[in-house]
């Protein structure tokens, strides 16, 4: 009787383990199954390996792999792994011109199979920074304007997106934030790493408004004025001129305006009034081409500055030599800034207007209606006018305070130079976190 309650026993228990496998095998095969579905929904299977594909979209989201001449409505859709980015199709062909230009200058040859890899990875590293903000642009003209007066060709707080294309072949040249994704497409890399004793010249600066930020970039700005200065015996041949001109939001009580102003090498300090000069949107190559070439208040590639904005030219005894400064300065920044002298913008502005489809200007018609709306009713309710108000002077304080989320990230990825600042910030960091 013992022996065959222990052979029933063993035969139970062999029974359920084959049970359980069963189950377990069923169960694994229905997760796989669910898995496949989800992934065929979000745009195929993600196979090891598969590359990014480029499809362009019409306003009315219409999928093609085929690109439209002149329709200035379609947009790039670039897709791997189920993820999907929108970009302009004006943005997508000044990246391959930079791409072109970033390969010739290198391998000698403008032909690359992995444009499209490429372009993926810098779109999800910008989407994925977006979080923290975007930076606004200096528009077009204003570069070009110090280019024209100045000989500028360095832009030191730019992307790939918004910076300055050089036309008649010339070689854009740029500071950003990211050198493993912008590198491909001309990036210098970092402001903080970029030797301006080697190149000289006259470089144009937008940094971040983030005081703590905007002292550790003047103090690297003036190592190199220093350096450079002529102050020794040294002839004048030997030292470059070096000129920063530096755009920041006119906030006296800020300790980053305060070191631009007390710098020894200051020249010349302009103020540009809030309501008469724009910047350009750091989302601008994510917007429809018919939108970008509006100026209107937070619509299109343009919006009016927030601030005022203080423009810096920082210059050594070179430079002042060879660039003077005077009144006319301040009124080609004003008349840049204002969009006057973008006359290339006007025209493919008037041009593109023309070859809108009648259902794209009826919806700019219903656009204009409901912001008139929309003007009626804010123009009835003064209460909320003050609320604004109060809004944008606590976002003025926030960043004037110190920018810590900014530095923060900025420390994270390296960005800020390691003259003792980075560690204080951090330690501020941790003691806030601590609190």
């Amino acid at each position: 009787l013992h022996k065959k309650m222990m052979y029933l026993a063993e035969d139970t228990y062999a029974h359920f383990l084959s049970d359980l496998k069963k189950t377990s095998d069923r169960k694994a095969a229905e997760e796989q199954q669910q898995l496949n579905k989800g992934r065929k929904r979000k745009g195929g299977k993600d196979k090891s390996g598969s590359m990014p594909k480029i499809t362009f979209i019409d306003d009315d989201d219409d999928a093609s792999t085929d690109r439209k001449k002149n329709d200035t409505d379609q947009q790039a859709r670039v897709t791997c792994g189920g993820l999907s980015m929108k970009i302009n199709i004006d943005h997508m062909q000044k990246l391959e011109r930079l791409h072109k230009r970033t390969l010739s200058n290198i391998l000698g040859a403008d032909e690359s199979s992995s444009f499209a890899r490429l372009l993926f990875t810098l779109l999800l590293r910008y989407d994925a920074l977006e979080g923290a903000g975007l930076q606004s642009a200096i528009p077009h003209s204003v570069f070009r304007f110090l280019h024209n007066k100045f000989g500028c060709k360095f832009e030191s707080f730019a992307s790939p997106f918004n910076c300055y294309e050089m036309k008649q072949g010339g070689d854009s040249e740029y500071g950003t934030a990211f050198g493993d994704t912008d590198a491909w497409f001309g990036s210098e890399g970092s402001f903080f790493g970029v030797d301006f004793l080697r190149k000289g010249g006259c470089f144009q600066a937008n940094p971040p408004f983030a005081s703590e930020f905007m002292v550790c970039m003047y103090q690297r700005m003036h190592h190199f004025l220093s350096m450079t200065n002529g102050d020794n015996d040294t002839a004048d041949e030997e030292v470059p001129p070096m000129q920063f001109a530096i755009f920041v939001p006119a906030w006296a009580e800020s300790s980053g305006w305060q070191s631009l102003m007390s710098s020894p090498y200051l020249s010349k300090h302009c103020i540009i009034d809030q309501k008469k000069h724009y910047y350009t949107e750091g989302t601008q190559h994510r917007r429809s081409q018919r939108d970008s070439n509006a100026k209107d208040d937070g619509k299109g590639s343009y919006r009016i500055a927030s601030f005022d904005t203080s423009v810096f030219f920082l210059q050594n005894a070179a430079a002042k030599k060879k660039w003077p400064l005077d009144d006319e300065v301040q009124d080609g920044l004003e008349k840049a800034f204002a969009l006057t002298e973008d006359e290339e913008e006007v025209k493919k502005s008037s041009v593109k207007s023309k070859k809108l489809s009648q259902k794209s200007a009826h919806r700019q018609v219903k656009k204009q209606t409901t912001t008139q709306q929309k003007k009626v009713i804010k123009q009835q309710q003064p209460e909320k006018k003050k609320r604004k108000k109060s809004s944008s002077a606590g976002k003025k304080k926030t960043l004037m305070s110190g920018g810590e989320d900014e530095m923060n990230i900025f420390n994270s990825l390296g960005l800020v130079d390691g003259d003792g600042n980075e560690g204080k910030q951090r330690k501020k960091s941790r003691s806030k976190k601590h609190r």
